[in-house]
This record gives C-alpha cells, structure tokens and sequence, in this order.
C-alpha cells in the first residue's frame, strides 16, 4: 500500500514538472513582444498617410462629442529646437484640424517621451525609425518621409497648442494614432476617441 502511496506521488510531481515546462515554452522571449508591436506601428503608420487637405469646421465629421482628457500637469522644458519639431510635426499631421487637433497630436509625442518603451526625448520620438520584415526603412510618423514634415510651418494654431504643451496641459495616456477609418492599431493598443480626422488609443 505504502508503494503505491509513493508512486501516485511521484506521478504527481512529474505532471507539475511537466506543466511548468509547457508554459515556459510558450512564453515569449524577452523583447520579442515589443519588437513586433514597434514594426506593426511602423507599418500600419506608413500606409494610413493623410492625405493634404483644407481646413474644416469642429462640426465635420470624426470629432468626438465628449470632452477630450486633459492634465495640468508641470511645465514642461525644451529646446527652441524641439519646439519647432514639435510645431512641424503637428502641422505636418493635423494642420487643418484647428488647435486642439494640434494639441492631440503634441500629447501622442509628449506621452511617448515618458514612456519608457519609446526615447526619453522629443527629437528621437519624433524621428524613430525601424526596419520591417522586408528591408523598407519606415518612421513612427510617416510624414517624416514623405516631405510633409520639412514643408510644415508653424502656425497661430501651434503655437497656442504649444503653449499649452509647456504649460503640462497634456492629453492623459494616448499614444498613438491613425486616420480616422483604419482599425490596424486596435490590435496593439486600445481604442480612446476620434477627433475629426484621426482615431486616437492608449497603451492596454
């Protein structure tokens, strides 16, 4: 009796072994998650480029009725340099948004800035780059190569976003966007709002 007492035992704990090595398995590696999330971003920005266009009323379509989120948080420092990127970047993405489209899209790069899975600083955030799985160099904003970037000049509207900016009045938690119509990033990200034309998400 004590045998098989002993023996059942034994089974036991090579199923245990054998359950803990199965799940070790399946785990992924160490930055392979973040990898394949930075090169689908890279991608799914590439493609969904806006295209240039006038400016529109509040009342067209994609704003989103509800109150955007906002912080007033502490007042943030930079360079003349990294403010007019900022301005730029903007411009180049939400120019004919008005200046809370603006403000959006300063808050994606400011919150990626303080983000640790994205350069601690506004000029790398900005110009990141990656390669994906077929050898094409893309950017996180897509408008960094196709010229809109350096054709983008600040505007009245920017500069009160920008203001804002430094001020800590900052969108709360989005990191991303895409044109309003795309659901590509729904699958690394969640959903916040739609503010004319871009869908902005936060990080799940």
């Amino acid at each position: 009796m004590r045998g098989l007492k002993d023996t059942l035992t034994l089974v036991g704990i090579l199923m245990l072994g054998l359950g803990v090595l199965l799940h070790l398995a399946n785990y992924p590696r160490g930055g392979q998650h973040h990898e394949e999330i930075h090169t689908v971003v890279w991608e799914a920005e590439q493609e969904e480029d806006l295209p240039e266009h006038g400016a529109d009323t509040d009342a067209e379509a994609g704003q989103h009725s509800e109150e955007l989120p906002q912080a007033a948080g502490e007042e943030e420092t930079m360079t003349r340099e990294e403010e007019k990127e900022l301005e730029q970047l903007a411009m180049a993405e939400a120019e004919s948004e008005g200046e809370e489209g603006l403000w959006l899209v300063m808050s994606v790069v400011m919150n990626r800035v303080a983000d640790p899975q994205w350069p601690d600083n506004i000029h790398d955030v900005i110009h990141q780059s990656g390669v994906t799985k077929k050898g094409k160099r893309v950017y996180q904003f897509s408008v960094m190569s196709n010229g809109r970037f350096e054709r983008s000049k600040p505007s009245k509207s920017s500069s009160k976003a920008l203001e804002r900016i430094k001020a800590g009045d900052i969108a709360v938690g989005i990191v991303g966007f895409e044109r309003d119509g795309s659901d590509v990033l729904e699958k690394w990200f969640r959903y916040a709002f739609t503010y004319k034309h871009h869908k902005f998400y936060t990080k799940k």
